[in-house]
């Protein structure tokens, strides 16, 4: 019996935008990547929200967000619930993509599109694969194999000129790709012309991403692999705890690494002046770091824009590269300001009045509870509780009285927002002091006729044993 294999594309075809693919064989539905860009257009997964049910896995082929910026989103309101299939530098690097992504777009508006917790979420239904895995599939997918192989181009001058001049580089570029490939482009090129001119890497994950990258190698090309194996040096192991580290080669000679790592915008205008080269994100100029540098930077003719991939389409990038300048470019400038005056007092009432209405719509919906519970009572179950029964047994106060006794018993009334028996919980309103709690002496005297029951009941055990 043949196996039927349908490739549908679902968008990217007839235009410019990420491409995804609903794979289907022999009626088990791969969803390959699962892309956006970054505008975040929830009007561009309309064709993905047509097909989100039937998805039985999901694969990942890279880590950017055009091949899974949309993950947390479409397992959030797109009913997308299949597992997901990554590798692990994917898996690891896309985790940092999503959550710079909420990071540099919340700089300059308000992103509610989805959070941090939901990319927690949809990460947590990544399931990893090794290189060359194969991974088998039961039930449905029973006989379908996947493994995940090298894609190849992910990993491994006019720049001098403009240095030289006295100008600054900067390279929009994304957290992960071909960043990695461009920083060790940059390292060679450095150290065959003997430059030293200062690289920054810009982003709010650097550290995490050359942490992630060390432990990767399998991924990356021949060369650095057999630089592994012949020398036992990560490519990308900072030796240095300060900002100056040392790089191992293609060549397998020890040289400096020329890039620092920076977190923040401000480590970036505290360095010393002259010409510089900053890698920043994002790709496409719409907003992070690369924006604002980009800003910065554009009205010095002697600085210079160096794009190293086409910019998504209706990018800020993308016009650049569809009309280079010299000409003026209008940028909308965002910003992420807190409300004051009227627009807070505004902003408070209607989260006040949001709270009402949740507030309102949960008593109704205990009253609901309450009203079908009640018909269903039956005082014969002893998980039922008579709430009408509020007397405490004397027997659970003690032998000195007193009422408090955490202890589970018949006939507690439960809170209104109760569904179910639960323990009851009595509030200690006792008294203390500098030496501790306030107590009474009457409740640890020993009382003549307790003493008198006790010896005359120790009489008549010794008697009856006798």
């Amino acid at each position: 019996m043949g196996t039927s294999v349908r490739v549908t594309p679902l968008c990217g075809v007839y235009n410019e935008n990420p491409l995804s693919y609903l794979v289907s064989i022999d009626g088990f539905n791969f969803l390959v990547d699962c892309d956006w860009n970054d505008h975040f257009d929830p009007s561009h997964l309309q064709p993905l929200a047509r097909v989100a049910s039937t998805i039985d896995a999901v694969l990942l082929s890279h880590a950017d967000t055009l091949h899974l910026g949309a993950l947390p989103y479409a397992m959030k309101r797109l009913g997308l619930s299949a597992p997901v299939y990554s590798t692990e530098p994917i898996y690891r690097l896309g985790l940092l993509t999503m959550m710079l992504n909420i990071s540099s777009s919340s700089q300059v508006s308000g992103f509610d599109l989805f959070t941090l917790d939901d990319i927690d979420s949809a990460f947590q239904s990544v399931t990893r694969i090794t290189y060359s895995q194969n991974h088998h599939f039961s039930g449905k997918g029973e006989g379908i194999v996947i493994a995940p192989h090298v894609a190849g181009h992910l990993l491994g001058d006019i720049l001098k000129k403009t240095l030289r001049a006295g100008g600054n580089v900067l390279l929009p570029v994304d957290t992960v790709g071909r960043l990695l490939e461009l920083i060790l482009m940059l390292e060679l090129y450095w150290a065959d012309e003997n430059l030293n001119y200062p690289i920054y890497f810009l982003t709010y994950v650097a550290s995490s991403t050359i942490d992630y990258v060390k432990s990767f190698l399998e991924w990356m090309s021949d060369t650095i692999a057999k630089s592994f194996e012949k020398t036992r040096e990560n490519i990308f192991l900072l030796k240095n705890a300060i900002d100056a580290y040392l790089l191992l080669t293609y060549c397998y000679a020890c040289t400096c690494w020329y890039v620092t790592l920076l977190i923040n915008k401000t480590e970036l205008d505290n360095a010393p002046d002259g010409p510089k080269v900053v890698l920043a994100s994002m790709a496409s100029l719409e907003a992070g770091f690369s924006h604002d540098i980009f800003v910065e930077w554009a009205n010095d003719v002697k600085n210079l824009v160096l794009f190293t991939e086409r910019g998504q389409f209706a990018t800020l990038a993308r016009m650049l590269q569809a009309d280079p300048p010299p000409k003026a470019v209008k940028v909308i400038v965002s910003k992420c300001v807190p409300l004051v005056g009227e627009e807070l007092i505004s902003y408070e009432e209607e989260q006040n009045r949001i709270k009402k209405e949740a507030l309102k719509a949960s008593l109704v919906k205990e009253e609901e509870l309450k009203t079908s519970h009640g018909a269903d009572n039956d005082t014969s179950d002893p998980m039922v509780i008579d709430s009408g029964n509020n007397h405490v047994p004397p027997e659970v106060t003690g032998p000195r009285g007193g009422g408090y006794r955490d202890i589970f018993i018949d006939g507690f009334v439960p809170p209104s927002t109760s569904v179910a028996p639960i323990f009851p919980c009595y509030e200690n309103t006792s008294e203390w002091d500098d030496f501790g709690e306030v107590i009474n002496p009457d409740d640890y005297v020993i009382r003549d006729e307790d003493m008198d029951q006790t010896a005359m009941h120790n009489l008549q055990v010794s008697m009856d044993g006798i």
